[in-house]
């Protein structure tokens, strides 16, 4: 397999792994449904969402490493990074259950997200930047 087809996939599992906060926020803010069947999908995608982030995390590192050849900064370095974090925030909430670390969770999601299309987009920005 190549990096491009695991780029492809990891892809895929970071909206897998963000659809229930999309579609919570969604609901929240635009269609309000109490829909028993939205909700199912929700929680079905919640039970989804450790065991893909997980996927994710490794996934990209193997992605980077293959792209690459070694570790190095690069727009996908910072994306992975922030990858990560969100992943120990969201562990540590899992066990802690302290709220903030929710929220900074999200906040990091929103983050790798920016980061995401960034590198999608123009992977070689921090080559003309630093270089």
């Amino acid at each position: 397999m190549n990096y491009a087809i695991l780029g492809r996939i990891s892809a895929i599992l970071f909206f897998i792994v963000l659809t229930p906060y999309l579609l919570n926020f969604l609901n929240k803010n635009f269609l309000k449904t109490k829909n028993k069947t939205y909700f199912k999908v929700v929680k079905f995608m919640r039970k989804l969402h450790k065991p893909l982030g997980i996927t994710l995390i490794i996934l990209g590192l193997i992605h980077g490493y293959m792209a690459l050849g070694t570790l190095r900064m690069h727009t996908g370095s910072l994306f992975y990074l922030a990858i990560l974090i969100t992943g120990v925030l969201g562990g540590s909430f899992y066990k802690l259950k302290k709220k903030e670390l929710f929220t900074w969770h999200k906040r990091l999601a929103a983050i790798a997200f920016v980061l995401f299309l960034l590198h999608l987009f123009f992977p070689n920005a921090l080559y003309y930047l630093l270089g």
